[in-house]
């Protein structure tokens, strides 16, 4: 089975890290790290999601084969622009999944 679930399970941690800083008084830097999943949040709906999914998968050394019918897969232009945005979010920056 293809770990592709692992990609959104990402949002556990982050939801984690901006609760711990809260907690500890830095309001400013919770509120930047919740800027921050909010970007990638508004960047989902450009792509189908399980497109989007596999080709993050593929992207990170995870290549879970191609979608099925009746979801097409990503075209190269759109996966390069996918993983332009993403990296305007730094979602990808030093992460491992």
């Amino acid at each position: 089975m293809c770990p592709g679930w692992r990609l959104f399970s990402r949002s556990v941690p982050i939801s984690h890290k901006i609760k711990a800083t809260f907690e500890n008084g830095n309001i400013e830097k919770a509120n930047f790290l919740q800027y921050e999943a909010i970007e990638v949040i508004n960047l989902l709906p450009n792509y189908h999601p399980l497109a989007a999914q596999k080709a993050i998968m593929k992207f990170i050394g995870l290549d879970c084969g191609t979608t099925k019918q009746p979801v097409e897969a990503l075209s190269q232009e759109e996966e390069a622009q996918l993983f332009k945005d993403l990296e305007k979010t730094k979602f990808l920056v030093g992460r491992k999944i």
